[in-house]
């Protein structure tokens, strides 16, 4: 992005492969500007493991703030897909930031927007849910693919 005062660049390379008893993702993202107001680095690390009648999804995070001393964090989710038919699903997770001591990440909220948190405090979650596909859609419940509903930062 590009503005009068300032170029922002954006990087980022990620990739999936699956295995016989997993699906295993990485993503690594920077994000710089001449102005010399951001300059950060991101990872993320996947796995998704089906089960007999579901799939566990295990996800870590971090997030390396180049600018701001103590400005990192790190996240942490680990959840439960159970698959009821190949288009109803339910679900429960449990999700972690771990904010360094200016560092202010939040958990997303239903709406999709990160709820409010203090420098330096923790954000913790419990998500518990149901998941519908419509019919008509071709999305449904299979071997090593994804469910419908999973969510990447």
């Amino acid at each position: 992005k590009t503005t009068l005062a300032n170029t922002e660049s954006f990087s980022a390379l990620g990739a999936s492969y699956g295995f016989k008893v997993a699906k295993v993702g990485i993503v690594y993202q920077m994000r710089r500007d001449d102005a010399n107001l951001l300059d950060n680095n991101y990872y993320d690390i996947s796995a998704y493991f089906p089960t007999a009648s579901g799939a566990i999804l295990i996800d870590f995070g971090g997030f390396e703030n180049k600018l701001v001393s103590d400005g990192d964090a790190i996240s942490a989710t680990v959840r439960y897909d159970h698959f009821l038919s190949k288009r109803t699903s339910v679900y429960g997770g449990y999700s972690m930031i771990r904010n360094d001591a200016r560092a202010r990440f939040g958990l997303a909220a239903a709406a999709g927007v990160p709820m409010t948190v203090a420098p330096g405090d923790n954000s913790r979650g419990l998500a518990i849910g149901l998941h519908l596909v419509p019919p008509g859609t071709n999305i449904r419940h299979r071997g090593l693919e994804e469910p419908p509903g999973l969510i990447r930062r």
